[in-house]
Order: structure tokens, then sequence, then C-alpha cells
């Protein structure tokens, strides 16, 4: 029932996959940098304008990773059920249910909760918590990512369980099919489909399947020309974010979200495949080692950066309404990009510490519970 299983490689660590995660890390968190800056005058910030409106993207390019990741976990011949619930539980929940007590209580001490965020009561707190999807936003706003990927965790494990990996991305595929027609290609028409339904049908299922997708051919990949897949991937990311800027509020968010699919996704995927050349590559300079072995240690604390910098934003906004946005201690316009940066070196250095002390234990906790 399984037979694609037995031809699955060995268990192995993608680099070129590590530095994708690293990109995508960096991406977000300067992307919401913008927020720790919400003080200072507009029209600053100039070596950063272009993250802070399109940041945002950094996600697509960790749905279509994840895609990638989990098609080589299912696909193998040693898969099973438990272990793989055991080890996505343990990956995701330990770390995201502290970060999120963790930015609770800095919002206690900001009293100033986002307007999203007024109006919480105790059920939004659990569901939050747990990643169940709800209409808005969770506690700690990073979460709506998790919430997509919880559901396709699930649905590739227990489709591959229950029948096989294919028919598990060609299931995957069917509900980004329909998540399509409804959240954009009817919109389009002006019929709005007024459905939720958990996100198991979600135009960014899309992202997961081309992940699915780049892992069933990754045999095939050239790397004579893995330079102009790099270069692609970074022309259609980059014409994406064009868009974004400059047409964004002229088109439309349905226009652009259709536009997103074409470019986002193709970018993401091409980008993947040039990496792994410049990982190949990386044994001819050491400047492309060090490039090589400074994005992967970067991608392997990605998770915990993904989630403590939102803490980080909350800290930082704090911070400069108390001691720093009036008087004599007021910073100068100047300052703003030194204080982004403190932001970044923050996140990041932090981000270091979680990995090792909570993330990489939990791993291996993980990895012992799904052998018993």
């Amino acid at each position: 029932m399984n037979d694609q299983r037995a031809a699955a490689p060995p268990a192995t660590k993608y680099q070129y996959i590590q530095m994708a995660r690293a990109i995508a890390a960096l991406v977000v968190v300067f992307h919401h940098g913008q927020m720790v800056l919400i003080r200072f005058p507009e029209g600053l910030f100039l070596p950063f304008y272009y993250f802070f409106g399109t940041g945002q993207y950094g996600v697509h390019i960790f749905f279509v990773i994840s895609g990638f990741i989990i098609s080589h976990v299912v696909s193998s011949a040693s898969f099973s059920l438990r272990p793989y619930l055991i080890k996505r539980g343990l990956r995701i929940y330990p770390l995201y249910m502290l970060c999120t007590v963790v930015y609770g209580l800095v919002y206690l001490l900001h009293r100033q909760m986002p307007p999203s965020k007024l109006g919480y009561d105790f059920e939004y707190l659990i569901k939050s918590m747990l990643l169940m999807p709800q209409w808005r936003a969770p506690m700690l706003d990073p979460g709506w990512t998790l919430e997509h990927e919880v559901i396709f965790y699930l649905v590739m494990g227990l489709g591959t369980a229950l029948f096989s990996f294919r028919a598990a991305v060609w299931l995957l595929a069917l509900s980004a099919v329909v998540g399509v027609v409804r959240e954009v290609v009817l919109p389009l028409f002006g019929m709005i489909p007024a459905v939720f339904d958990y996100h198991l049908t979600s135009h960014l299922n899309c992202y997961f399947v081309l992940g699915c997708a780049l892992y069933l051919t990754k045999e095939r990949w050239s790397k004579k020309s893995g330079p102009w897949h790099l270069l692609g991937g970074l022309a259609l990311l980059a014409l994406m974010a064009y868009a974004k800027l400059n047409h964004g509020k002229a088109w439309g968010h349905l226009v652009m979200r259709a536009l997103e699919l074409c470019l986002l996704g193709p970018g993401a995927a091409l980008l993947i495949i040039g990496l792994q050349w410049l990982t190949d590559r990386a044994r001819l300079g050491r400047s492309a080692r060090g490039l090589v072995a400074a994005l992967t240690r970067l991608g392997d604390i990605s998770y915990s950066v993904y989630l403590v910098h939102f803490i980080w934003v909350a800290i930082f906004q704090y911070v400069h309404r108390v001691y720093f946005a009036a008087g004599r201690w007021a910073l100068p316009a100047w300052a703003a990009d030194i204080y982004f940066l403190l932001f970044v070196a923050a996140s990041i250095g932090s981000a270091f510490v979680v990995y090792h002390v909570m993330e990489r234990p939990l791993i291996g906790l993980a990895q012992r519970l799904a052998r018993r």
C-alpha cells in the first residue's frame, strides 16, 4: 500500500533546506522589525524598507520548506504514525506555549494590548495555546502560520498511514485547489463564501504541495543550472516585492493573492534548488563555506527565532514608549536603524540560547519517546 517508502533515502540533513529556513526567518524578523520603529518618524529606515512591506513572504517560503521536509519524513520506509505525531507535537507545542505565555506577560507590563487581542476570553486563550484554527490570529501572532502547519502535518500523517504518501499528496493538492477556488477565484467574481473550514481547504496549501513536489523531483535537479535557479528564484521574489510595494493597494488583496501563487511559490522552489547548488559550491571557497555554515546554523535555530522575535517586538515597543519616546531620553531620528539592528541582534541571540536550552533537548526527548 505504501510502495513509495521502500525507495525513500535514509534520513539525512538537507543543508540547503536549513539555509532556506535561515533566509525565511530573517525575512520575517526584518518584516516585523517595522513594529519596533512605529514611534520614529516615517520615511526613515531606507536599508530595510523593502522587507517592511513584503517580509511576510518569508512565511510562504517556510510552507514550501515544510512540504519538502514532511515529505521526506512520511515517505520513509520506517514511517509510523505514533512516533510521527510525538515528534511533531513536541517540536511545535512546548516552545510555542512558553512563548505565548511570555508574550502575554510582556503585554500585561506593556498595558497596551493590540486591538486584535482586546476582548479575549478563556476559550480564545485555550484555542491559541492549542493552535486550534480561529477566525482571528492567536495570542502570539506568528501562531496563525502554525495553525496551517498543524493541519498539514495531520493530513500528511493520516493520509500516508491510511493510504500512501502519494495519496496524501493528492489529497492535499485537492484541498489546495478547493481553497484557491473558494478564496481566490470566486471572490474575484464577487462571490465570497462565508465558510470557515478550519484550514482544511486553503489556498496556502498550494505552497505545501509545491514543497512535496520538490521532494518528489529532487533527483532530477540539474546542478549545472544551479546558478540560474538561484538567480531565477531571487528574481521572482524581488518581482513579487516590487508588485506589492508599488501596486498592492491599487490592485487589491485578491489580485495580489493570485499573483503570490504565481510568483512566490515558484520563486521559493527555485531558491531552494539554487541553494543546493550553492551548498555544493561551498567546497570550492572559504567565503562560500563561511556563508553556508552561518546560514545553516541560523536555519537550525529558525523555529526559535520565529517565535522569540515577536516577544522582542513587544519589549522594544515598551522600552521605546516608556523611556525614549519623549523627554530628555528621546532617541534622535538617525538612531532608528541602530534600534532596529539591536532588535534583530536580540532576537537571534536569545533564540540561540532558547534553542540550546529548550528546543534541542525537546527534539532529543521526542526521539527517545518515539523509539519506545
